[in-house]
């Protein structure tokens, strides 16, 4: 979903890590969850090889426009059209960095 299809937690202010953010869209795998915060940086928790734990592409999290969950993955698009995946490997989460072909947000729809 892209922050401004999250309307529902749009803005909200929640304590994630200790910390209190503003989060533009929360989603969720089974076990884990992805929060895109106000400043277009991810945010996860939950079962750590089921999403909940982005450690592996902390780095690539950074202007992030959409982020969708499968089963026990995650998948996360950034404003360049980077797509960033993380979680279970059997569900796309293998922890990489692509260059979409096309619009962006629109393969993430139609991909997870």
């Amino acid at each position: 979903m892209t922050a401004a299809q999250c309307k529902i937690n749009s803005g909200k202010k929640f304590m994630l890590g200790g910390v209190i953010v503003d989060v533009e869209c929360i989603v969720a795998t089974g076990v884990a969850f992805a929060a895109i915060r106000g400043d277009r940086r991810v945010v996860t928790w939950g079962a750590p090889s089921m999403g909940g734990d982005s450690s592996g592409v902390s780095r690539q999290l950074e202007d992030i426009v959409a982020v969708r969950g499968t089963v026990h993955a995650f998948a996360a698009i950034n404003g360049g059209g980077d797509v960033v995946t993380w979680g279970h490997m059997k569900d796309s989460g293998r922890t990489t960095t692509r260059k979409t072909a096309s619009g962006g947000s629109l393969l993430v729809s139609s991909w997870c």
